[in-house]
């Protein structure tokens, strides 16, 4: 490998990689929901989406601190069940469109 193609190749490795879990679904909180609604279209419960709101100030404290650019941006990866996505749609709001690298669905 070259030179060049090396330098490109670590130059665009995250700086942080941060694993986040869904918050208490409504699975989590009754698991007879499992009897009439498959796993992927559960969705999280109030209690669960209050917690994602209370992270963004974290998120946005660590994303902005140690080093990293003042011009940094964040990439989800976020699981296709309906409980991962609300969650993710509520913390994205938390964040400025230009912090905003992308999302991508992943099992």
């Amino acid at each position: 490998m070259n030179a060049k193609r090396r330098k490109y190749m670590f130059g665009v490795l995250p700086k942080r990689k941060i694993l986040m879990r869904h918050g208490k679904s409504q699975g989590n909180q009754d698991t007879a929901t499992y009897i009439t609604t498959p796993d992927h279209n559960i969705w999280s419960t109030t209690r669960g989406m209050a917690k994602v709101i209370r992270i963004d100030k974290h998120f946005r404290r660590v994303m902005g601190s140690d080093g990293c650019s003042l011009d940094w941006r964040i990439q989800f990866y976020v699981s296709p069940y309906a409980h991962s996505r609300s969650m993710l749609h509520e913390l994205i709001q938390c964040f400025l469109k230009k912090r905003i690298n992308g999302v991508r669905k992943e099992l």
